[in-house]
């Protein structure tokens, strides 16, 4: 088992709080309604699998078996078309047939004024400190993209 943060390319911020996480683990195929998405999501993938070929190279593994990554709430990404995408683009690929699971990291701000950090609210456009009211002078996580840890075998 590898672990360690291999970036993909997507503005990353590190992550630094794991609570709250939405997990998902599944094998869903996105309706027609997302299939739009799926072209940003196929990217995605392309450079997930890119990145997990230097590094199973770089170790040493013929296969991976399992890829955990984590995703911001603030990179518009669906889990469920990213799953799709994963799978249709790693048929050939040290990756082909590996379990993908997607954890989504919430969004978290950090005040300017009293230096506390709170769960940004996404249903407006303002993020404010619930604490003393100000703006979050920092997002602090929500827009990861990177994978946490995979496995595989030589």
């Amino acid at each position: 088992m590898l672990k360690g943060k291999i970036r993909v390319t997507c503005l990353v911020t590190p992550i630094s709080k794991m609570a709250g996480m939405i997990t998902y683990n599944s094998k869903v195929r996105p309706t027609s309604k997302e299939g739009s998405r799926l072209m940003n999501e196929l990217s995605i993938a392309h450079g997930l699998l890119k990145n997990l070929q230097q590094e199973s190279k770089k170790h040493g593994l013929s296969r991976v078996s399992r890829v955990h990554i984590r995703i911001g709430s603030l990179c518009s990404i669906a889990p469920e078309a990213l799953t799709f995408a994963f799978e249709a683009a790693s048929e050939g690929t040290v990756a082909e047939g590996a379990e993908l699971n997607i954890g989504v990291v919430p969004a978290r701000g950090r005040c300017d004024k009293c230096d506390i950090d709170f769960d940004v609210d996404m249903d407006t456009s303002v993020f404010l400190c619930p604490h003393c009211g100000g703006n979050a002078g920092e997002l602090i996580c929500g827009r990861e993209l990177e994978i946490a840890l995979f496995r595989g075998s030589s």
